[in-house]
């Protein structure tokens, strides 16, 4: 058993994703309570295009090995991609709290705040829009986050007086962050990518 799934994941890692696919539902008709192989598969679906499904089979898995926190941050990737970021943040902070090093979490966490950034921004709530970009430049210094952050700036009906927004503030006007970007990177980034394989 742990070779054939070895195996699935090798071919999973070279893209042969027909073939790690039948090779893990083999698996599964053989033991079905596997984790490993529904968190694989469940990989297999979010390359798919099936955040959904994706969940689904990632929330089996975590239900047999609680403890794999590359599992946990995946699942949180799924759940991003079907647009639940309050969901996916607490599978993000299960991972991490696993794992604190894991850098995948981190940065599902930052794209969290940066979703939910963007939602506020659009409703016109510049003072909840900061709050996430805040936390989003706390995690990680994405581009994401400078543009929801420069995007943010002229909304605001006073200027903050704290030291991390002022140096926030300076960063922006001097690296010229510019304007918010109009995509939805979060939806895109992961879409056809493995973003956390460790198991």
């Amino acid at each position: 058993m742990a070779d054939a799934f070895a195996e699935a994941q090798a071919l999973l890692r070279d893209g042969r994703i027909t073939e790690a696919k039948a090779r893990l539902e083999n698996l599964l008709a053989a033991e079905p309570h596997h984790g490993g192989s529904l968190h694989m598969l469940g990989l297999v679906a979010l390359q798919d295009g099936a955040p959904e499904q994706a969940v689904t089979l990632m929330r089996q898995a975590a239900q047999i090995d609680a403890d794999v926190p590359a599992l946990h941050a995946n699942l949180g990737f799924a759940l991003l991609a079907c647009d639940r970021p309050e969901d996916a943040a607490a599978s993000f902070t299960s991972a991490l709290a696993l794992n604190p090093t894991l850098d995948p979490a981190r940065q599902g966490l930052a794209d969290v705040s940066n979703m939910l950034a963007a939602r506020a921004l659009a409703a016109g709530d510049a003072p909840a829009a900061l709050t996430w970009v805040r936390q989003s430049l706390a995690a990680t210094q994405t581009p994401v986050a400078r543009h929801l952050f420069a995007a943010v700036v002229p909304l605001l009906a006073r200027v903050q007086t704290d030291a991390a927004f002022r140096v926030a503030l300076t960063r922006a006007l001097n690296e010229n962050w510019g304007p918010p970007i109009p995509c939805r990177p979060w939806r895109r980034r992961w879409r056809g990518a493995v973003i956390c394989t460790t198991l």
